[in-house]
């Protein structure tokens, strides 16, 4: 159990660290020579595999339900979409990985400029 535990802090951790690599590279995309560029796709795309990973397993212990979409931020936008502020656990939990987590590095990630 304790395993479990520490494997989804640092899978957390791994994901979070990437995703702030992949969106500072998409901001300064044009400022990159090419040929460093292309090692930055490998690093996306582990990123988007661990991405799915931890959505499916450990996405579904924090959300308590099984996924409906791929990535995690796909789940969180339907979770912000369709659960109710004021009575769901799981939309202020989806709420705060948006804004604290995910939109300082990548604005609007969540969609949430429509909330």
């Amino acid at each position: 159990m304790i395993t479990y535990i520490i494997v989804g802090i640092v899978g957390f951790l791994a994901l979070w660290f990437l995703f702030i690599n992949v969106m500072t590279w998409k901001k300064y995309q044009d400022k990159i020579p090419k040929v460093i560029q292309y090692p930055l796709y490998a690093i996306a795309g582990i990123g988007y595999i661990v991405d799915v990973l931890f959505n499916w397993f450990y996405g579904t212990v924090i959300f308590l339900q099984l996924p409906k979409q791929l990535t995690l931020t796909k789940r969180l936008r339907l979770i912000l979409i369709t659960e109710t502020p004021e009575t769901s656990w799981r939309f202020k939990i989806a709420y705060f990985m948006c804004t604290k987590l995910i939109e300082p590095w990548d604005y609007n990630h969540c969609g949430l400029e429509n909330k």
